[in-house]
């Protein structure tokens, strides 16, 4: 800066540089300048900030909680009680402590203003983002969006089970020095990097939904799964069980179950472009019965009244399990719809002693229905 001051008088050069230098400080300081203090801050080692659109708050929360387990500390903006601006200005010092951001997507987030804002920020903050996919929505980002995010990591959520994703998504927000073992090590390195992959290439390269087992004509499912996607390790333990025991499942993989929220939409996501709603009545016309899967939040949802009501219409009988220790026929349900669940008593896996001890009573009522 000496350079372009033109003053010959030393002294002079550095009073006017320490002048400057105050002006700058004291701007910085200034209410309306927060950007600026947000851009200068330094993020702390193991921290994350969770963008998403408040819709999807249970889901952000379990994410945030499991994140938390495997000891990452994860921040989110506390309440929607002001304008975008102010906002931001409110979240900013949260944004800029993390050293890595996560975009939850989903179909709320992929058009919501909340999280385009908040990407736009930490984009311009030069913070390092990864997407956790949950819905492929490329075709819905605006321009921007995909411009900032298209080439940035992103695991997808949809294609595979919950914690194997979670995993690979822990291992690209803190990779682990060391893993014990060096054919373990490399074997667990090449998992993780096929795992991770640019979100554009995701999202051009995979349909909207994955199901599991897919369907063929070969193999029809015996029996139907209706399960909160939180519980889906559980319901993968059921299912390979069942299928061991030669009870072939069905069972819907995406993002479901949130309350007040369908993600069952006439989404095209299979070769055959058949709707996830179309794909859910041919399966559960098909089965024998149908496995409930019961935790507080599924029977609160939309989807667990659809899954009854359509089990009800094509009079399939139901395997009600719960996870947690509900009053049964639940709550809020109507007097027709309690009528018909009365009808099929509860099997109890509230618990690990409950899960083991229990699980061959599943299969004993679905062989009564095969």
């Amino acid at each position: 800066m000496f350079l372009y001051l033109g003053i010959d008088n030393r002294a002079v050069r550095w009073k006017i540089l320490r002048k400057v230098l105050a002006v700058v400080e004291n701007e910085r300081h200034l209410p309306e300048n927060w950007h600026i203090r947000a851009q200068t801050a330094r993020f702390h080692s193991d921290t994350v900030y969770l963008i998403y659109d408040p819709v999807d708050i249970h889901l952000a929360h379990l994410l945030r909680n499991e994140l938390q387990k495997k000891g990452l500390q994860v921040l989110t903006f506390d309440n929607l009680d002001q304008s975008m601006k102010e906002f931001l200005r409110i979240t900013a010092p949260k944004i800029a402590t993390a050293k890595k951001i996560v975009v939850l997507l989903t179909e709320e987030a992929a058009v919501s203003p909340f999280v385009y804002h908040q990407v736009l920020f930490s984009e311009w903050l030069g913070r390092p983002i990864a997407t956790a996919m949950f819905r492929n929505m490329w075709k819905r980002f605006r321009p921007s969006l995909r411009v900032i995010l298209g080439d940035k990591p992103a695991v997808a959520f949809e294609r595979q089970l919950f914690e194997n994703a979670l995993d690979i998504l822990t291992h690209q927000l803190r990779p682990r020095p060391r893993v014990t073992g060096i054919i373990f090590e490399q074997a667990y390195l090449n998992w993780v990097a096929e795992g991770v992959k640019p979100l554009k290439v995701l999202a051009t390269s995979s349909p909207a939904s994955i199901l599991w087992p897919f369907d063929s004509d070969e193999v029809q499912p015996k029996v139907f799964i209706s399960y909160q996607w939180d519980v889906q390790s559980k319901v993968q333990k059921i299912r390979n069980y069942l299928e061991a025991n030669g009870l072939p499942c069905w069972a819907d993989l995406s993002v479901r179950g949130q309350s007040q929220m369908s993600t069952r939409s006439s989404f095209a996501f299979d070769l055959a472009t058949e709707t996830l709603q179309g794909q859910i009545q041919r399966n559960m016309k098909v089965a024998h019965a149908v496995v409930s899967c019961l935790t507080l939040r599924y029977i609160q949802s939309d989807n667990y009244i659809k899954d009854v009501q359509l089990a009800e219409t094509l009079q399939k009988p139901l395997v009600p399990v719960l996870f947690q220790l509900l009053r049964w026929p639940p709550k809020g349900t109507s007097i027709k719809m309690r009528r018909f669940l009365f009808n099929f008593p509860v099997i109890d896996l509230s618990n690990d002693r409950l899960f083991h001890q229990n699980l061959d009573l599943i299969l004993k009522r679905l062989n009564q229905y095969a």
